[in-house]
């Protein structure tokens, strides 16, 4: 059975708390669908008053937010061993020594975190996807995937809790990972409207988006389409 969550056990937490989050890259550097989850997922921490360091490979820079705090752990261009050695020495530098909870993200920058993770708090896994497997399907050698296989194991048995965005991710971690239902919670994924709410005039969007009015004349009847080319200066157009 799949769980949902309690919100008595929500209720039951201070107003404000110190959440520590071991993600990725950073986002606004690096595309990607967990990069954009922590980063939208410390702005909306912070947002509420609580206090969230995010642990990032990557360059640190500033946050718009003076509740979120970035710790520079490794380079991801890095080779393995000093990748995992440099994440370590560089976590525990982090600004959060004793944090409320603790959010991991991607098993590769958790792994060398282990040992270091504060032995009597809550360690909870956001499953992206099955790491190792994926790589597999992109063709990956098996020698390479069995590691990625083995850092996502030893990783997993250290985490009290998971949480997946649906019901396959959730699937794949009890049969592949030996998970305990009881352990996994389906939390989807969610979307801020007010970001794409209308509130601009037609002119002032097309300003924003850079949009140029082009005249064009030409000798077509009005019921034949009719096609301009935009300067080559202008930049492309977005659709619509």
């Amino acid at each position: 059975m799949t769980q949902g969550i309690d919100v008595n056990k929500i209720m039951a937490y201070p107003a404000s708390v110190s959440i520590l989050c071991v993600g990725k890259e950073w986002f606004p550097e690096v595309s990607g669908g967990l990069n954009r989850y922590v980063y939208e997922l410390g702005l909306q921490l912070a947002a509420g008053d609580d206090q969230v360091e995010l642990c990032l490979a990557g360059a640190a820079k500033p946050m718009p937010n003076a509740n979120i705090t970035l710790t520079h752990l490794t380079s991801s261009k890095e080779r393995l061993p000093k990748l995992l050695w440099v994440a370590r020495q560089q976590f525990a530098k982090r600004s959060i020594q004793l944090p409320d909870a603790i959010n991991l993200h991607f098993a590769l920058y958790s792994f060398p975190l282990l040992k270091s993770l504060p032995k009597d708090i809550s360690v909870t896994f956001t499953f992206h996807g099955p790491w190792a497997a994926e790589s597999e399907r992109e063709g990956q050698h098996s020698l390479g995937t069995l590691a990625k296989r083995w850092l996502e194991q030893q990783v997993y048995q250290r985490c009290d809790r998971f949480i997946v965005l649906s019901k396959a991710f959730g699937e794949i971690l009890h049969r592949e990972y030996r998970i305990p239902w009881e352990q996994i919670f389906i939390i989807p994924g969610g979307v801020d409207i007010q970001h794409f709410q209308q509130t601009l005039t037609r002119q002032q969007a097309r300003g924003k988006l850079q949009w140029h009015r082009v005249a064009l004349s030409c000798s077509h009847p009005v019921d034949r389409p009719i096609s301009g080319r935009m300067p080559s200066s202008a930049p492309p157009m977005p659709p619509l």
